[in-house]
């Protein structure tokens, strides 16, 4: 009564084992594995169930269909452990492979259909009760037939080697247990084929149940040993997702603070001042806006390099910074430009005096190593209580800082209304001047240039402006909008153009052989191939280059002075003389003047206002010193009474303008014979 039991335990294992495998096939990596499994138990739980059930029939009925079943899931438990031993392996399904998988569970698949017509399946041949002593109620005769369950069990067996030799490479555990089961198998399938069909009755004959519960340990222990290593592949995956979380997490930080902060500094940036605007004029009615820029820093930087020009921006930065005062922000808005948001002006700025300065917190020494340096400041200051939101706040407050740059930095500019006007006015100017030339709104006037005896030696040709409704407009006004605007070069083209008309006709009256001067703006220097444009002109208005002269600022010159040395030589080459005008102004050097194509220096109205005074004098004769040494022609500018016009010629100066010969007049009314004396009835402006 050993059988039925040992049948029976083994079945109930072999139906858990199945349900759980079809759970598992239904998700993770191995749930091909998990299936085929699955298929195998259920064959082995078949089998087993009507082996239990023949051993204990009380018909001949049912122990004929016990065997019938039994023939059926032997085949079916083949073609599962074919199926499986592939997944297991991790042999490809397709070539050679697929072809001999499909054909062998095909062939068992028949076999075991075939199996259910016979009338006592395909093991068993004829069946007979047996007395009640026996260990089972029917005895039975093998199918010599059967035999070829054996050889097909033999040849799923060599399958099943090969696809363990393939595991062996990448799974030796698996492939070592795998092939104790095979041996176990094939020793079964040959003991029956000796025992039952050779008569060799002292070959022992293990029970089926044997050979399935060791199979059962196997896949225990491999199922163990995956879940093992998925268990710690869990682990590790957690362990870097936590780790991932962790630096994401401190990216988020760091990206919530660069979203608020400056990265260097640390301190708020411009979204921060301008969140922090939206409400400290409401909270802090008396609060000011504050905005310093470092006069210079771009020359700090070339000269101290970036590292030392960072070490610098944190010093600053650590000036402003007030961690005491809650009612108080410090930012950086731009790479030298700090704001302060600030009830307490008197720590940045002294009014002590009769005008506004940097508190001592800002103008006391700052040292980069040994290097010690004092910094200067342009500042805008605007009372939060006059704006009406963040944005106009910032805007005044850039406004002011323009100011106090425009006069040369190391200034402090408040914001009020009459400057608010002036702004409006110049805005208003600068948007009207994009009209200003196609509604002929710009007009040139000229100013006379003589010799010692008043002589018309040349004329300078001066832009005005007529707006329809502010009346003339200064060029010191608009010629700065015109650059900032981007409309210097169409203009300079139209003066030029202009001037080459207006010399046409002079030179056909017969009357006019000087030359016609024309200022040129630094930025029309960096026009492609200025020189070539300005021939261009020349020739398509039939002026002769000699006929014309260019007049360039000192400060201008040195700006352009790469552009300069490449245009200016070619223009020269060609006739057309340069001149420098206000000279003495800027910060040429000897060596450097020397280098330029320059035929005239033209002395500045500033210096001619200063003759007969010691020191007006000598600053006169060193500039009259510097042409001749220069070999060029020296013009006095500016020249409005005739005792200046004396003593310049005793000083060695022989040519003149201003004044005292000619105010700018249009271009019919210059006057092109005689001689130019008369004093002008008001003074230059």
């Amino acid at each position: 009564m050993f059988l039925p039991y040992l049948y029976f335990s083994t079945s109930v294992i072999a139906l858990y084992t199945a349900i759980q495998s079809i759970w598992l096939s239904r998700l993770g990596p191995n749930r091909h594995i998990y299936g085929a499994y699955a298929a195998l138990c259920v064959a082995i739980c078949a089998f087993l169930l009507s082996s239990t059930i023949f051993t204990m029939a009380t018909s001949l009925e049912a122990a004929k269909l016990s065997v019938r079943l039994q023939s059926l899931s032997a085949f079916a438990y083949l073609a599962a452990l074919s199926w499986l031993m592939l997944r297991y392996a991790d042999i490809p399904v397709r070539g050679l492979a697929l072809r001999f998988i499909l054909l062998y569970c095909v062939v068992t698949g028949l076999l075991g259909l075939y199996s259910l017509t016979l009338d006592a399946g395909f093991f068993v041949a004829r069946l007979w009760p047996m007395g009640p002593d026996g260990p089972i109620p029917y005895g039975f005769d093998y199918r010599p037939g059967s035999a070829v369950f054996q050889l097909i069990g033999l040849i799923g067996a060599a399958w099943c080697f090969f696809c363990v030799n393939v595991m062996r490479h990448h799974d030796p555990l698996a492939a070592k247990l795998f092939s104790s089961f095979l041996l176990l198998l094939v020793y079964s399938c040959i003991s029956q084929l000796l025992h039952y069909f050779f008569g060799l009755q002292s070959v022992p004959v293990l029970p089926g149940g044997v050979t399935f519960i060791w199979l059962f340990v196997i896949m225990a222990i491999l199922f163990a040993r995956d879940h093992e290593e998925t268990v710690a592949e869990l682990v590790e995956k957690n362990q870097s997702l936590s780790q991932e979380m962790s630096s994401r997490t401190a990216a988020e930080r760091q990206a919530r603070m660069l979203a608020l902060n400056d990265e260097l500094t640390k301190l708020a940036n411009i979204r921060n001042l301008k969140k922090q605007l939206e409400w400290y004029p409401t909270e802090y009615p008396d609060g000011q806006l504050l905005l310093i820029q470092i006069d210079y820093f771009r020359e700090l930087k070339q000269t101290f390099g970036e590292a030392h020009s960072d070490q610098l921006l944190l010093q600053v930065a650590k000036r402003l910074q007030d961690k005491e005062a809650p009612d108080q922000l410090a930012a950086r808005i731009s790479e030298s430009q700090f704001a302060v948001l600030t009830r307490e002006l008197q720590r940045y700025i002294d009014n002590s005096a009769e005008s506004l300065s940097p508190s001592d917190l800002l103008t006391r020494p700052f040292y980069l190593g040994p290097q010690k340096l004092d910094l200067t400041y342009s500042m805008a200051l605007v009372p939060l209580r006059e704006e009406s939101n963040a944005q106009d706040a910032l805007y005044h407050a850039e406004l002011a800082l323009e100011q106090a740059v425009s006069r040369g930095g190391n200034q402090i500019a408040p914001y009020n209304r009459q400057f608010a006007e002036e702004v409006r006015f110049r805005l208003t100017l600068e948007r009207d001047l994009d009209r200003a030339l196609p509604d002929r709104q710009l007009t040139m006037h000229y100013q006379p240039q003589v010799d010692s005896a008043g002589h018309l030696i040349g004329a300078e040709a001066l832009l005005r402006w007529q707006h329809p409704e502010h009346g003339w407009i200064s060029p010191a006004t608009f010629i700065p909008l015109a650059e900032r605007r981007g409309l210097i070069r169409p203009i300079g083209q139209w003066v030029l153009e202009q001037a080459c008309r207006d010399l046409k006709s002079w030179q056909q009256r017969g009357s006019f052989i000087g030359r016609v001067s024309v200022n040129v703006s630094p930025l029309q220097l960096q026009t492609y191939r200025y020189a070539q444009s300005v021939l261009d002109t020349l020739r398509a208005f039939d002026v002769s280059p000699t006929s014309l002269s260019l007049e360039l600022t000192e400060s201008g010159i040195i700006e352009e002075a790469n552009t300069a040395l490449v245009d200016l030589p070619l223009l020269r080459k060609a006739g057309v003389t340069i001149a420098i005008d206000d000279f003495g102004t800027g910060f040429s050097s000897l060596s450097y003047l020397g280098r330029l194509p320059v035929d005239t220096l033209k002395i500045d109205k500033s210096f001619v206002d200063q003759v007969g005074t010691a020191r007006g004098d000598d600053l006169l004769k060193v500039l009259l010193d510097i042409g001749r040494s220069l070999d060029m022609k020296v013009l006095a500018e500016g020249v409005e009474q005739d005792e200046q016009r004396q003593k310049l010629e005793a000083m060695g100066c022989h040519y003149f303008q201003g004044y005292l010969f000619s105010r700018p007049v249009p271009a019919d009314q210059l006057p092109l014979t005689e001689p130019l004396l008369a004093v002008a009835q008001e003074p230059q402006r």
